[in-house]
């Protein structure tokens, strides 16, 4: 019987595990999160823990399902700042007679 440990330790090391283009997979990565990282600094753009985390989300080996997950994340963004943006509090008319009228 195997121990929980070693299962672990051979998962990990068969995902580390070099493969032909791996090296340039990385180094395309580093390069598009170092740029992000630093166009968020220079122009001071809050929430760059966002930024960096949807670079890491929308990683994928073909473009193809690159360019669709970004479609998904942009989609869904655009459908909650619609919704956001729709919702408008309501003015009661009634309420803010009350509060004007004088103390009796």
């Amino acid at each position: 019987m195997r121990s929980r440990k070693s299962g672990v330790l051979e998962a990990m090391l068969a995902e580390l595990t070099p493969f032909p283009g791996r090296f340039a997979g990385s180094l395309r990565d580093t390069l598009a999160i170092v740029l992000a990282l630093v166009a968020t600094m220079t122009l001071r753009v809050p929430g760059i823990a966002l930024a960096l985390s949807l670079l890491f989300l929308l990683q994928r080996e073909r473009p193809s399902v690159t360019l669709r997950s970004a479609l998904q994340i942009l989609g869904g963004a655009a459908a909650g700042a619609a919704a956001t943006l729709r919702r408008r509090p309501r003015r009661r008319e009634g309420a803010t007679a009350l509060l004007l009228m004088p103390a009796r």
